[in-house]
């Protein structure tokens, strides 16, 4: 089937185009068209020297105002023919009069569902060319060549959600192992605040002792006092070496902690490069598989080519080992009538050997036996 020819589309695409066109015309007509509260299309119309096109909205006007009213003496079919003879009436005086649709165009568009209908309207137009244009073997090469990219686009489908999965997995790893180092960091922490904690309690306990001596020693006696202020420097020296001590803790668990954190980003970092090798890897794997599959097609009907030829070599070794079994169970049939044969031969010779021998024994006896008779 032939497509339809480019002067019969354009006719098509133009009757389109006319019916486009007086739809947009006709979405622009406001409600009001004499305009009570302001200066309505009509008064416009006749203001700009467009009476013909005000004339033929006038007639419009008053053909839909009589359409469907049954007392009078037109029918429903003749007052729709009046009403689509007046649109057409307007339309080709407002498309003859430029200045009328100058001041047409002005005014507010339409409802947005004419709008919209206008819209895909012509989008139909466009459709309807595309459809005309297009013979049924571009359409069926078209539907195939869609059917094709769908099926590409599935296998890379699930293609990419076999990689997904294999990503995913991966995640979960890296996750586990950054919880793992998580769940390090979190008791690292805990552990520096029962330092911090049991260093305050230390220090609130030896702070207390101090008082306690200190305001013992202001109860007690003179002579006491050296040996009390003696033990309260001892505890004050005590209190600053726990300080040094809990301190130098202190920073050593802070140098952990940030090495930890150092160790945590130094995998986040290395989780990222493996990603983003594996994703490397993933395009090289396809590369290759594309590769791969051109050769295994090339070496499959190769090794076709090599099965065939076996298999007709061992069929035809079949055969000459069939005829050769023949040939043996002939020769061997053959080799034992022989020996019968050379059996019978023999025997037949040995047979006649003997009536020979036994012939010549007769004759022998029967002539002794007259020579006796004559000499008596």
């Amino acid at each position: 089937m032939h497509k339809v020819t480019s002067m019969e589309a354009h006719r098509v695409l133009a009757v389109l185009d006319d019916t486009l066109e007086r739809l947009s015309y006709l979405s622009y007509l406001p409600q009001d068209p004499y305009g009570n509260n302001t200066k309505g299309l009509l008064p416009a119309l006749d203001d700009e020297g467009a009476a013909h096109s005000a004339a033929a909205l006038t007639a419009l006007l008053e053909a839909e105002a009589g359409y469907g009213n049954r007392g009078g003496p037109e029918t429903d079919a003749a007052q729709a023919d009046r009403v689509a003879h007046c649109v057409r009436e307007f339309c080709r005086s407002v498309r003859n009069h430029p200045v009328a649709a100058e001041v047409i165009f002005q005014r507010e568009a339409g409802a947005p569902p004419t709008l919209e209908f206008i819209n895909q309207l012509s989008q139909l137009k466009g459709v309807t060319f595309r459809h005309l244009s297009t013979t049924i073997e571009e359409e069926t090469t078209n539907r195939e060549l869609l059917h094709d990219l769908d099926e590409k686009v599935q296998r890379a489908e699930r293609q990419r959600e076999r990689l997904q999965h294999a990503l995913d997995r991966l995640r979960v790893e890296r996750d586990r192992e950054v919880s793992v180092l998580d769940q390090t960091l979190s008791k690292l922490s805990a552990e520096k605040q029962d330092l911090s904690q049991s260093n305050r309690s230390t220090l609130a306990g030896i702070e207390k002792e101090v008082s306690e001596h200190i305001e013992k020693s202001t109860n007690e006696q003179a002579t006491t006092r050296k040996a009390l202020e003696d033990k309260l420097n001892a505890l004050r020296g005590r209190l600053a070496e726990s300080s040094d001590e809990h301190r130098e803790l202190e920073n050593t668990q802070r140098r952990l902690m940030a090495r930890k954190e150092r160790d945590l980003s130094a995998v986040i970092e290395a989780y990222d490069g493996d990603m983003s090798e594996r994703l490397r890897e993933i395009e090289d794997i396809e590369r290759r598989m594309a590769k791969e599959r051109d050769e295994f097609i090339t070496l499959d009907e190769h090794f076709d080519r090599v099965d065939a030829n076996m298999a007709k070599k061992s069929e035809e070794e079949k055969i000459i080992m069939d005829l050769r079994k023949r040939e043996a169970q002939a020769m061997s049939l053959l080799a034992d009538n022989a020996i019968v044969i050379q059996t019978m031969l023999r025997v037949r010779q040995t047979r006649a050997e003997f009536v020979k021998a036994f012939n010549k024994k007769n004759k022998k006896g029967k002539k002794g036996k007259k020579g006796k008779k004559g000499k008596k």
